[in-house]
């Protein structure tokens, strides 16, 4: 039951976000009043067309993603006030990049709403979060931080050893600080959740500590879940979404270093990864699934914003040069450079639809 719930919701948040992304181009172009030849939802052979408001439209086939044709887009009709062609280059570009920030929007609003109604902590210390403090769940009898004062539920607050101060943010912050200064006397600072009482407490962290008690003896809360106040969620989802943005950027840089080494990253996710990771996303709860369309989503416009050939950021690289060097590339080359990149495209998404089914289905079902 939860596969087929899961596969239902990979189809659907897929075809929403393609939806989302297109949807972007075809408000800046009824924004700048370029002509929508059609607006198309599915792909394959057409099983009903009509027209909305002027605007051709289709339902095709094969209900998945969508698409807009603009008239001009091609460049032949130049001197049409109502062509993609005939407008300038800014209101270009905001046509082409329109679709890479209906996606990213789509994120921030989506990450706004799980600021509301409670933000994973975990997903915060990702990219480091500016929320709360480390809590406590267990303190090990016997163990150095008993021996200290420290209890169940206390919130730690700062990490000090002679000069150096840390401030943590999370419990790898305070992982690394620990093992960091093993037989070495540090100074924690906690508060007492019962009390709000804030106090020192002075220890040793052991570097040959029992098995499973950790140098200090101290047990870490499992998730927390972050809430702000409404009027403050959209701004810190905004900010999260920017920081997000950059650690992956940093991590897609990454995999196409070792992708172009040769070794193709394993935990590299394509739509059959993504559709068991779905499945997982149903059985976990609404929550993980707001969170899984989130990131998806932000994938997909900073990879779009790739200048790679056929993707937007390619077609925002080629109308810029065209601008800037008064050389309008031949519409047949562009076809070939296109065309050219989506096959690669097609083969990369075909490689790794095949490393999902190792990584993904094999162990999984199998």
């Amino acid at each position: 039951m939860f596969v087929l719930l899961g596969l239902f919701a990979f189809f659907v948040m897929f075809s929403v976000l393609l939806v989302i992304h297109e949807g972007g181009h075809f408000i800046a172009a009824r924004l700048f009043r370029i002509r929508v030849e059609e607006v198309g939802f599915g792909f394959g052979p057409r099983l009903k067309t009509g027209i909305f408001r002027g605007t051709p439209w289709a339902f095709n086939l094969i209900p998945f993603g969508a698409y807009v044709k603009l008239f001009g887009e091609e460049g032949g009709e130049s001197q049409h006030r109502d062509s993609f062609a005939g407008k300038d280059l800014m209101e270009k570009l905001v046509v082409v990049v329109a679709g890479i920030s209906g996606n990213w929007i789509l994120a921030a609003v989506i990450f706004s709403v799980l600021f509301a109604i409670g933000m994973p902590q975990t997903l915060l210390d990702i990219v480091g979060s500016d929320f709360g403090h480390v809590t406590i769940s267990q303190v090990v009898p016997s163990s150095p931080a008993q021996t200290a004062g420290i209890e169940a539920e206390d919130e730690i607050v700062r990490l000090q050893q002679g000069d150096e101060i840390v401030v943590p943010k999370n419990i790898g912050q305070v992982q690394e600080f620990v093992l960091g200064h093993l037989d070495e006397e540090i100074i924690i600072t906690l508060m007492r959740a019962k009390t709000g009482e804030r106090f020192e407490a002075i220890t040793t962290p052991r570097s040959e500590p029992p098995e499973n008690e950790g140098a200090l003896g101290i047990v870490f809360s499992g998730q927390r879940y972050i809430t702000v106040p409404w009027y403050e969620a959209f701004w810190h989802g905004t900010f999260f979404t920017a920081r997000m943005s950059i650690f992956a950027t940093q991590a897609l840089v990454q995999a196409f270093q070792e992708a172009i080494s040769g070794d193709i990253p394993r935990d590299v996710a394509g739509p059959v990864g993504i559709a068991v990771l779905s499945i997982d996303a149903v059985q976990a709860g609404a929550i993980t699934l707001l969170i899984l369309t989130a990131l998806i989503s932000l994938s997909l416009a900073l990879i779009n914003a790739i200048p790679f050939p056929a993707l937007d950021g390619s077609r925002a690289v080629q109308l810029i040069f065209e601008h800037a060097s008064g050389i309008k590339i031949p519409q047949r080359i562009l076809e070939v450079v296109y065309g050219t990149g989506l096959a690669v495209l097609l083969l990369l998404g075909g490689f790794i639809a095949y490393q999902d089914v190792q990584n993904f289905v094999l162990p999984r079902f199998f």
